[in-house]
């Protein structure tokens, strides 16, 4: 593919936007991190029931979670019960899209976002 048709497929790609705002969640024994794609939210929660009943409330249309075992099946069960669509990526996926973008991702938050990145493209 050569340099004209990559960046044509850029900016093509920049000009479909999901009418949906994703959530990205990074779900561990303890806490809960949320991030949306703007880069610009990310919120922490206790991995409780408490904590989970606010995440919902900061849940706009659609969260993204990367499958993590037990630890996020309460979560899940909590947003489909709140009738929020739940989507789960495999972590392979997400490795694999943030290779593809040159992304690393060391924290919760980071983690979030780009998994929220990912479901996105």
């Amino acid at each position: 593919m050569g340099v004209w048709a990559r960046r044509h497929k850029v900016e093509i790609m920049k000009q479909i936007e999901p009418s949906t705002k994703v959530t990205g969640l990074d779900i561990g024994k303890d806490w809960l991190a949320l991030g949306l794609c703007d880069g610009q939210t990310h919120l922490r929660f206790a991995n409780t029931m408490a904590g989970i009943a606010e995440l919902i409330r900061q849940v706009q249309e659609r969260a993204i979670d990367e499958a993590s075992g037990n630890y996020a099946r309460d979560v899940r069960e909590a947003l489909e019960a709140a009738r929020l669509e739940v989507v789960m990526l495999q972590p392979i996926e997400v490795r694999a899209f943030a290779r593809w973008h040159r992304l690393r991702s060391k924290s919760d938050k980071a983690d979030a976002y780009l998994i929220a990145l990912a479901a996105k493209a």
